[in-house]
């Protein structure tokens, strides 16, 4: 794959398995492993590749950039989730939060996250939202309330939430569950 600078367009990849390379604005290639990611602002030249023979599996976000006044567009990020420290601003014990792009830094439109829960740790509460959100199931299994209706999800599922969509999510398997959800953060609605 390889992205021409695209006006407007930014990218974020993350390796579900095996290993890519990666090359960002001309600099020169990187291994991408499994949990590796990468998040390229808008005009950013890049190759992704597959040199092995082995399959590899990478999940891909393409998102026009909302710009916000008076602030700068981020510069690239390469990175594994195993560099990104494990929060839990909840205090509710049994779950994690991995934020892969910089947590608060407004000059991103939206966040990419690891969403950790151990047996039993869930959700204590019915969320809603404005903002869109989109969920990738990486490991495990549970149910998740979308609206009214409660949802068997497994690994490799994806789930895409409206705004206002009320939702909460409990597993359901004997290890750990884990999710990468996005949300579409930090801009005002556009009138």
């Amino acid at each position: 794959l390889t992205g021409a600078p695209a006006a407007g367009i930014q990218h974020f990849f993350y390796v579900l398995s095996g290993e890519a390379r990666i090359a960002v604005a001309g600099g020169a290639a990187q291994a991408l492993t499994t949990g590796g990611f990468a998040y390229l602002p808008p005009a950013t030249a890049f190759t992704l590749r597959n040199e092995s023979t082995e399959t590899i599996r990478v999940l891909a976000l393409r998102k026009r950039y909302e710009a916000s006044p008076g602030l700068a567009v981020p510069e690239p990020i390469v990175s594994h989730q195993d560099a990104v420290p494990m929060a839990n601003h909840t205090g509710m014990e049994g779950r994690g939060f991995q934020f892969l792009l910089p947590y608060g830094d407004m000059r991103f439109d939206f966040e990419m996250n690891l969403m950790w829960f151990k047996p039993g740790a869930f959700f204590p509460d019915v969320e809603t939202h404005v903002m869109e959100h989109g969920l990738y199931m990486l490991e495990g299994q549970g149910l998740y309330l979308l609206g009214e209706d409660w949802h068997e999800i497994w690994e490799r599922d994806f789930i895409w939430m409206g705004g206002y969509c009320p939702q909460q999510f409990y597993p359901t398997g004997h290890g750990d569950a884990c999710y990468m959800l996005y949300k579409n953060v930090n801009r005002d609605f556009a009138v």
